[in-house]
């Protein structure tokens, strides 16, 4: 399957005039970062949609606070189908934000690993990482 490709909710037009379209994998990629950069309440027609990481920001960030952003990310994301396993590394904490890496397992492709950043400054960023072999 493909979709279109957006980038914060802007089609992508090819040199040609066309749309852009995604590959399975790539749809996959944009939806999980769809997913964890909504705010959770914030889709009219979904209200248990995404996630409450803007909440983390907000929040002192204790040890409590941590867990249960891990656990809303986990929740949320294995909502999707398409998803078998997710696991979740904090490689950085400070006081004004967290960076994790997020490990995920597709039913029907190879695993995928995604950094995601988020800070009072920074937002949430979301990158895919490489893995190492």
């Amino acid at each position: 399957m493909s979709d279109i490709y957006l980038i914060d909710g802007d089609f992508q037009i090819a040199t040609n005039g066309d749309l852009l379209l995604l590959d399975e994998r790539q749809t996959l990629i944009q939806d999980i970062i769809n997913r964890l950069k909504t705010y959770k309440g914030s889709h009219f027609a979904h209200p248990d949609y995404g996630t409450n990481i803007y909440d983390y920001l907000r929040a002192n960030g204790d040890d409590q606070t941590l867990l249960a952003l891990i656990s809303d990310i986990e929740e949320e994301l294995q909502k999707d189908p398409r998803i078998w396993d997710v696991e979740i590394e904090v490689i950085e904490r400070t006081l004004k934000g967290v960076k994790l890496l997020i490990h995920i397992q597709p039913i029907e492709d190879s695993p995928l690993d995604l950094e995601l950043t988020a800070g009072d400054e920074e937002g949430i960023e979301i990158a895919v990482k490489t893995r190492e072999v």
